[in-house]
C-alpha cells in the first residue's frame, strides 16, 4: 500500500503538480475512484487470496460444485476468478472467486492428474474432428 501511495506521489511530481491544491485533488479523485469500485473487486480478491492460501483448488484438481451443476478440472486460479474445464460439456467455465468460495465445493482429486487431462484432450480433439469433418 505504501508503494502505491509513493508511486502516486512520484507521478504527481512528474506531472508538475507541486501545488497542494492540485496534488490533493488528484489524490482525492483516485480515492473516490477506488472507494466507489471497491464493491466489485474487493470480495473477489479476498476470496481469491483465501482460495490460493488454502491450496485446495490448484490446477489439475477435479472438483464438483453442486450449486453450479459442475464437475470439472481446475485449469487456473487467480486473484479474481477461477477457470474450470467442464468434464460433461468440455467447455471452459470462468467463475468469480466469490461464487466458488460461497458454494459447496467437493475436491475429488487434488493436484495435477496427467492421465485425466490427456483423456479430456483426446476426447475433445476426437469429438471436434468428427463434428467439423
Amino acid at each position: 500500500m505504501i508503494a502505491v501511495i509513493a508511486s502516486i506521489v512520484i507521478v504527481i511530481d512528474i506531472w508538475g503538480m507541486n501545488d497542494w491544491l492540485k496534488a490533493t485533488s488528484v489524490l482525492g479523485i483516485l480515492a473516490i475512484l477506488i472507494f466507489s469500485t471497491k464493491d466489485v473487486w474487493v470480495p473477489d480478491n479476498i476470496s481469491g487470496l483465501i482460495l490460493l492460501y488454502n491450496g485446495d483448488i490448484e490446477p489439475g484438481a477435479v472438483v464438483k460444485i453442486d450449486e453450479q451443476n459442475l464437475l470439472a478440472i481446475v485449469v487456473q486460479s487467480t486473484l479474481t476468478r477461477t477457470t474450470f474445464r467442464d468434464l460433461k460439456t468440455r467447455h471452459l467455465i470462468v467463475l468469480p472467486n466469490t461464487v466458488v468460495r460461497n458454494s459447496k465445493l467437493e475436491v475429488l482429486s487434488k493436484g495435477r492428474c496427467e492421465r485425466l487431462d490427456a483423456i479430456c484432450t483426446f476426447q475433445y480433439s476426437l469429438w471436434s474432428s468428427r463434428r467439423y469433418s
